[in-house]
């Protein structure tokens, strides 16, 4: 994996973290996909520079508090697997954990897609629309 991609996917990650979502767009290429399960209230395809930003909107706003740390950033060539834990509170109070690992690709210098591979049930329960697993 090349510097440049390092740089640019850990630039998105650390905008994301700060919530500065202008910093996130900017490592977007015009035609970036943003894949999350379509299970959760804000999950599905999220198409284009703006279609991405609106999501992002819309997933933070289900939280009073969302934080995404990454652990590791692994790759080559111009996919890179991000490995790291959401965690926050949602609206309704419940608390939301979960491991995520996010394929990215990179092309001419942005992010042209990435693909999120975490457990629904946790953010559906964190947001109260999921039973809690028996006791």
């Amino acid at each position: 994996m090349s510097a440049a991609q390092t740089l640019l996917v850990r630039r998105a990650y650390d905008a994301f973290a700060r919530g500065d979502l202008p910093g996130v767009v900017d490592c977007l290429a015009d035609d970036a996909e943003c894949v999350l399960s379509d299970e959760t209230p804000y999950g599905g395809v999220w198409r284009g520079r703006d279609g991405i930003a609106r999501g992002i909107e819309e997933l933070a706003g289900h939280y009073e508090e969302l934080v995404l740390e990454v652990s590791e950033l692994v790759g080559d060539g111009d996919t890179v697997v991000v490995l790291g834990n959401i965690h926050g509170r949602a609206l309704g109070g419940g608390n939301l954990w979960q491991p995520f690992a996010h394929v990215v690709r990179v092309r001419d210098g942005r992010i042209s897609h990435l693909t999120s591979y975490a457990d629904a049930t946790k953010p559906l329960r964190a947001l109260g629309l999921f039973p809690a697993p028996p006791a």
